[in-house]
């Protein structure tokens, strides 16, 4: 008797580090950098997660943001 999945099957395993995790799905937080990813991801998971889908929806911040700072 079969249950219908091949025993000899192996799922790819998906990316350990939740940084990772982060810029496949969500490219645009890239311009954070993954250091400042990595501080901050474990702390503020669902912020960075809404930061993103912002960016997202208006990529002329993820822009301003890549910049760095401004000069005064």
């Amino acid at each position: 008797m079969s249950s219908g999945v091949d025993a000899g099957a192996v799922e790819p395993p998906g990316p350990a580090d939740p940084v990772e995790r982060l810029l496949r799905e969500y490219p645009e937080l890239g311009v954070f950098g993954a250091d400042w990813l990595r501080t901050w991801a474990p702390r503020a998971g669902r912020q960075i997660v809404r930061i993103a889908k912002v960016l997202r929806r208006y990529p002329w911040m993820a822009e301003l943001v890549g910049q760095g700072p401004v000069a005064s």
